[in-house]
């Protein structure tokens, strides 16, 4: 099969219109400058309130190479249950080319940042790190926190296709009765002494029995923040008392787990553009096939927008919150001055000024008698 053959004359030409046709549609938006033969893939359509990136390829062998290892690894890694039917049985290959390499090379480009997109080679050997890193799928036990009155373990476990990471990590609290607390699950990859945090992301549980009981414990996190000295704006908007308590624990396990393992560097995403443009693109399709009114689509768009802003500042007040706490981590950079990523580093075991915070990095961190 000629993956670059499908890459160029497919993804890339249905991409420049916002939708790549994988048998269903994935609403995938972007522009192709190939720099070498001053080429130009470009958007005949407009959608409301879409930012259209270009995917900038400036060394068209190596990318091609690149993009290669990247598909034969993806197909090694993500079994057939992360893809329809239709599509392992090839249906409409011959006039769309839809096939798992199709649906790999569109869905990786959802995950990138707009920074990605101007440099995808630098992208592309980030993403293959994170298919060859060594952590694996494992599981482990940890003690008992008196705090959460239970049990801590840890699970990584390869995720969906369709989700940012190859990997996501959960983490729980067993009590002695057998109950189970879940923390948000931390979307994940890792490229060297760098981990990439792409998201936290929780599943609503009734708050009842333990649930209950663990999220009253979590409020502990209070200790040690200022609320009147401390809670300052955090991009003219927000503060860092405006945090989920369980968001800001499991952060917190998750880096002591990384950083005693010798992953020294966190960085965070802000904004992935073709997640953002794929919602905007599908309610656009809704006001054209009149489902909803141009004044419902310009409503939701704007709604959007607000959403998305403040699901992106919750994350970052996040990592920022637990850096507040622990006198040593580092902003090494806020988004966009340099790029549009948080960059943290971790210096020495996480010791801080909240007693849940200490106790539950304390009780996750692996040591020589651990053997990953």
């Amino acid at each position: 099969m000629n993956i670059l053959d499908i890459f160029y004359n497919h993804i890339v030409e249905e991409a420049s219109n916002g939708r790549v046709d994988c048998f269903v549609y994935y609403n995938i938006f972007f522009e192709t400058y190939i720099e070498e033969t001053d080429t130009r893939i470009t958007s005949l359509i407009q959608y409301d309130n879409t930012l259209v990136p270009t995917l900038y390829i400036k060394n068209k062998a190596l990318f091609d190479e690149l993009l290669q290892k990247y598909v034969e690894l993806s197909l090694a890694f993500y079994d057939d249950n992360n893809f329809d039917e239709e599509i392992i049985n090839r249906i409409d290959f011959e006039r769309n080319k839809t096939c798992k390499e199709k649906v790999i090379m569109t869905l990786l480009w959802s995950n990138a940042t707009y920074d990605d997109f101007q440099n995808p080679i630098e992208f592309l050997r980030k993403r293959i790190a994170f298919l060859e890193s060594n952590i694996g799928e494992i599981s482990h036990e940890f003690e008992f926190s008196p705090i959460l009155n239970g049990n801590i373990s840890i699970d990584i476990e390869k995720d969906k296709i369709y989700n940012e990471t190859p990997y996501q990590m959960t983490i729980k609290s067993t009590n002695p009765n057998d109950e189970i607390y879940t923390f948000p699950k931390i979307k994940f990859g890792i490229d060297n002494d760098t981990v990439y945090i792409y998201a936290i992301q929780n599943k609503e549980e009734p708050m009842v029995g333990y649930t209950k009981r663990v999220n009253r414990a979590l409020y502990k996190v209070g200790e040690g923040f200022n609320k009147e000295k401390d809670n300052y704006e955090l991009y003219g908007s927000g503060n860092l008392s405006d945090i989920s308590p369980s968001f800001l624990v499991s952060l917190n396990m998750a880096i002591s787990y990384f950083q005693s393992l010798g992953f020294t560097k966190i960085v965070v995403p802000s904004i992935l553009i073709s997640r953002w443009n794929a919602k905007k693109i599908g309610l656009n399709y809704l006001e054209q096939a009149g489902r909803i009114t141009p004044e419902t689509l310009h409503y939701r768009l704007e709604d959007q927008d607000r959403i998305q802003h403040n699901l992106t500042e919750k994350l970052l007040r996040t990592f920022l919150r637990l850096k507040y706490h622990y006198d040593n981590i580092d902003v090494d950079s806020l988004p966009f001055e340099g790029d549009s990523c948080l960059h943290m580093s971790i210096n020495g075991e996480l010791v801080g000024n909240n007693t849940l915070l200490n106790e539950t990095a304390s009780l996750v961190r692996m040591n020589k008698n651990r053997i990953i």
